[in-house]
């Protein structure tokens, strides 16, 4: 003779399990963490203080990277410049796109200006202090951190790869994933022009 036993009795069986659990507290909420809010901050390109509230009416697309990175800041930059070729001299004229070093110890004003208009002459390199970059790239939910391996001065920065849209209102409105089409860039880029 088999034992049977019915639904609802698992169903019961079930909840009490889930209600002795809750009580031990071995379910916990997860932590999530604060979605990135981004905001206003100024930091220093070979040409002067670069100010994001002083560019309200444009469209900023912000990166966080490091001129010796290796692979993954030159493939971002090079679809972000491809991009921006795909724009009209007019819509170029409302996009600002920023390149902000996670590395000032390497990364000279004049270096950033250099490899910065080597993909596109309407990026602009900045950087700060270690604390200026650490709150911005807070602010924007960006990652990075050192890491000692073989690269000019002996470390690598292990880094986040987003890039960033604000829009004219200098609100946080959207990020592109690693390696997003150049076409879809253009397409939001323009949506959010229109707007």
């Amino acid at each position: 003779m088999k034992f049977k036993i019915s639904l609802p009795v698992i169903l019961l069986l079930v909840l009490a399990v889930l209600i002795i659990l809750v009580i031990s507290n071995r379910i916990k909420e997860p932590h999530l963490a604060p979605a990135p809010s981004g905001g206003d901050f100024e930091l220093q390109t070979n040409n002067g203080i670069f100010n994001l509230k002083e560019q309200r009416g444009k469209i900023v697309l912000i990166y966080f990277g490091y001129t010796y990175c290796p692979d993954i800041c030159p493939t971002n930059l090079s679809h972000m410049a491809q991009a921006l070729n795909e724009l009209t001299e007019a819509e170029l004229a409302r996009v600002e796109p920023v390149f902000i070093s996670v590395d000032p110890h390497r990364d000279s004003l004049e270096h950033l200006e250099n490899y910065t208009r080597h993909f596109h002459h309407s990026i602009v390199g900045m950087t700060g202090d270690e604390e200026a970059v650490a709150k911005i790239a807070k602010q924007y939910g960006a990652a990075y951190q050192k890491v000692i391996g073989e690269s000019e001065g002996g470390y690598l920065m292990d880094h986040s790869s987003f890039t960033y849209l604000v829009d004219q209102d200098g609100q946080l409105t959207t990020s592109f994933l690693h390696a997003t089409h150049p076409q879809e860039m253009v397409d939001t880029i323009r949506t959010y022009l229109n707007k």
